[in-house]
């Protein structure tokens, strides 16, 4: 899949569901500590970068 239709996908579903997609978020990066696979930092970091990039999307055009 590509970026583009990858970005579109989680914008849809953030704007019909936002509340499921910050589970789904927060599922995953505490799956990803609990195993191992990244650091706490590592996994606070991606999300923050995350939620920053989103927010950029949301922005309501002026």
């Amino acid at each position: 899949m590509d970026r583009t239709l990858a970005d579109a996908i989680i914008l849809h579903a953030l704007s019909r569901d936002p509340e499921r997609v910050r589970d789904a978020v927060a599922k995953v990066a505490r799956d990803f500590v609990e195993s191992g696979s990244y650091s706490p930092e590592e996994v606070t970091a991606a999300v923050d970068e995350l939620r920053d990039e989103l927010e950029g999307h949301l922005q309501p055009l002026h």
